[in-house]
């Protein structure tokens, strides 16, 4: 995915209290299949040879680490895989460094 605007989109609705796997975590709520979502959503960037990326875009990408990692205390709490969580939190990071390049 390259378009920006579609991109974004994707992003925020990730978010979405009720049905984005980020939303859902926020509740505590770990969905292994949203997960998989998020992933591939982001593996699926392809910025090529661009010299500038949306600003948008990049908070919200680099925002997702972070924002997963502050939500294990409330997987833990509801009995969620937080090994999971911690693997998934991995794997976006390894893949936004390939995606964004290493800051």
């Amino acid at each position: 995915m390259n378009d920006s605007t579609e991109l974004i989109w994707a992003l925020e609705a990730e978010y979405e209290r009720d049905v984005g796997f980020l939303g859902r975590l926020r509740r505590g709520e770990f969905d292994r299949e949203g997960l998989d979502r998020l992933v591939k959503l982001v593996e699926s960037i392809d910025f090529g040879d661009a010299l500038t990326i949306n600003r948008r875009v990049v908070s919200l990408l680099w925002g997702i680490p972070t924002f997963m990692g502050w939500q294990s205390d409330r997987v833990a709490q509801k009995h969620g895989d937080v090994n999971a969580l911690r693997h998934g939190i991995d794997k976006l990071e390894t893949t936004l460094n390939t995606v964004l390049g290493t800051p």
